[in-house]
């Protein structure tokens, strides 16, 4: 392994912060992550040289958060009356479309809020940290009963184009879109908060790379896919993703290991079929007010993990044992009345024992980068090992159509590719800056494979038990050979012989190559894949905790 400038987390600059690069978790375990890495080496064409400016890149990003989202989530922490502090109503307010709020709010008689859910439970909060807690009341349940709202993935009512703005994400000022203007028979409101407004210009503007029939493409090839997406990004993205500590240890630490496990995948696959929706991914659209609103709770859950301002709205106290937020005090010289987030950097020390030396902030821009990864890259992969064609053309709009959705995220502009084998490269790299599994890994893999016999299938009483026992049966098949037998027992879960891989594949052969063969092919398979993602849902929504 090549040696690591910087990583002596004790040492200090000229004004006492510690002066490390990176986390210590950055290449902590990269000889296994060679391991793990060497089949999307191989299919990803990556080369077997290690790109050193690449790592260091990926190292220094453990480090880096969503500036926007981090500004944000500060002024929604401040205390009532505090100048620049944003309100959960304002959040929703702004990512409501004007011109539909009223009309909204007269045929349902309640407040938007109904159409997001409670995306906190992506992360189990149950407000032990803070004010985290607050996020349930603004965001409410994702997967909300239909009588009330009705599906989120099936709101088309947003289709009008979008002008093309020739900005990237980090040139200074954007130049935002009509859709980011208020309406001029709307009465006008108040000036937002200068932190909402630059959240606002984050996810309103459409930089001039974006190509709307691009993205459009790349939600059909989604919707095709079906049971293979639901699959893959289950068990070799979600599952998968448990190898490693950092993120998982995230999820322990905001209340996820007991949390209800079927109530986080039904918010995640409701969210990718939005995603897979037409024009819910425009300004204002469902699938884009969803992604945003996941944006502004992973800025939360940062700010509530980090302690960055007293539940008073005050400076912590470094001498106090009892505060909030030790080792974060703002710099001689900045203005105490200040907003705006600290300096990222190992020179915090959260509440709860966060380490920021060993893992970085808790939701960073390399973590952020690799989860994009686990549902563009691997998905493409992972669909091609289940025997589901891809080709090229295929591959550019599914990148694209994440690309967009990174960018909403506030992934950095580094980390955002549309080229399939770039995807690849960064994934690879990304693995060998990883950290090994944590204890959380295992917890949380074995509570989604016990959870399959939680779920409610199609079917008379009788049949339940049954069907559990094959979806779990068929669940262990299907990872022990999408992870391999080293990775099944980390992770603590039993092995089973690839019996599911030995049907799906003739299956996805008859099913792509000879029924879906020509237009009326794709439109069968279009259905098709419509019916497997909201079946699958249904099975999870009926979590009754």
């Amino acid at each position: 392994m090549a040696s690591i400038v910087g990583r002596d987390a004790d040492a200090a600059d000229d004004i006492g912060r510690p002066a490390a690069a990176y986390p210590r978790r950055f290449r902590a375990a990269e000889a296994r992550g060679v391991r793990i890495g060497r089949p999307l080496r191989l299919l990803g064409r990556t080369e077997r040289e290690i790109d050193e400016a690449l790592l260091d890149r990926i190292g220094r990003a453990f480090l880096e958060e969503d500036d926007a989202g981090a500004a944000l989530a500060a002024a929604m922490r401040l205390p009532a009356g505090t100048p620049g502090r944003v309100t959960h109503r304002q959040l929703r307010e702004a990512l409501a479309s004007p011109a539909r709020e009223a009309t909204r709010t007269r045929e349902r008689g309640r407040p938007a809020e109904r159409e997001f859910g409670r995306m906190h439970s992506e992360f189990g909060a149950e407000g032990e940290f803070g004010q985290l807690h607050d996020a349930e009341d603004e965001f409410g349940r994702m997967h909300g009963a239909e009588h009330e709202f009705g599906r989120m993935g099936r709101d088309r009512s947003i289709n009008r184009p979008i002008s093309y703005q020739p900005t990237e994400l980090s040139a200074q000022p954007q130049q935002p879109t009509e859709l980011s203007a208020e309406p001029q028979h709307v009465t006008e409101r108040p000036r937002a908060p200068d932190a909402l407004r630059r959240f606002l210009d984050e996810v309103t503007t459409v930089p001039a790379w974006v190509d709307w029939d691009l993205v459009e493409a790349g939600a059909a090839v989604q919707r095709r896919l079906g049971q293979n997406e639901a699959d893959v990004l289950l068990q070799l993205s979600l599952v998968g993703g448990y190898r490693f500590g950092g993120p998982t240890d995230v999820l322990a630490a905001t209340g996820a290991l007991t949390g209800s496990t079927l109530r986080r995948l039904a918010e995640t696959q409701e969210w990718t079929i939005a995603l897979s929706e037409p024009g819910a991914l425009r300004p204002y659209g469902t699938a884009w007010r969803a992604t945003a609103h996941v944006r502004a709770m992973h800025a939360l859950v940062n700010a509530s993990l980090l302690g960055r301002r007293e539940p008073d709205g005050t400076e912590a106290d470094d001498t106090d044992p009892r505060s909030t937020k030790r080792g974060s005090t703002k710099p001689d010289g900045a203005d105490p009345a200040s907003t705006e987030p600290v300096g990222t950097g190992p020179d915090r020390t959260p509440p709860d024992g966060w380490d920021i030396a060993h893992w970085g902030l808790p939701i960073n821009q390399a973590d952020q980068a690799a989860t994009l990864g686990l549902f563009d890259g691997t998905l493409i992969l992972g669909c091609r090992a289940l025997g589901v064609p891809i080709p090229p053309s295929d591959s550019r709009a599914l990148m694209h159509l994440w690309k967009w959705v990174g960018h909403l995220l506030g992934v950095h502009p580094d980390f955002l590719v549309d080229d399939e084998w770039a995807r690849h490269r960064l994934n690879y790299h990304v693995l060998l800056a990883q950290d090994g599994i944590s204890e959380a890994g295992p917890r949380l893999a074995q509570a989604l494979v016990a959870a399959q016999a939680d779920r409610t299938y199609r079917g008379p009483s009788w049949w339940q038990p049954w069907r559990a026992r094959f979806e779990r049966e068929r669940l262990l098949s299907m990872l022990t050979a999408f992870l391999g037998v080293r990775s099944m027992r980390e992770l603590g879960l039993p092995l089973r012989p690839p019996w599911a891989h030995a049907y799906l594949l003739p299956l996805n052969v008859w099913r792509y190559h000879v029924l879906g063969r020509g237009r009326r092919g794709r439109e069968r398979l279009d259905r098709w894949g419509r019916r497997r993602s909201d079946a699958i849902l249904a099975t999870y929504r009926s979590d009754p905790r």
